[in-house]
């Protein structure tokens, strides 16, 4: 998992694999590490951070399909269910 970097009124915020649950997104802000949990899946992916700190990226749900979140303050939100394919294109 990758990590992001963005600087906010001085302070360097981080999206980053969470050190106790490497498959969480997490928020490195202030010298603190916040895991922002999933969608009741068994993983998250953060993707992107804005001068906010708003997080937005996706998780797997319960089921198993695909969801984008966006995490504001500590809270995710649901944005609701993607289409992603992941078969191999042929060769």
């Amino acid at each position: 998992m990758k990590s992001f970097m963005h600087m906010c009124h001085g302070r360097r915020r981080t999206i980053s694999p969470c050190t106790t649950h490497p498959e969480h997104a997490s928020l490195y802000s202030g010298g603190t590490m916040t895991d922002l949990g999933t969608l009741a899946g068994n993983f998250s992916y953060g993707e992107a951070i804005n001068t906010t700190g708003a997080v937005a990226g996706y998780s797997v749900s319960a089921s198993g399909a695909y969801h984008a979140f966006l995490d504001t303050a500590g809270k995710m939100t649901d944005l609701g269910a993607y289409n992603i394919d992941l078969t191999p294109p042929p060769e």
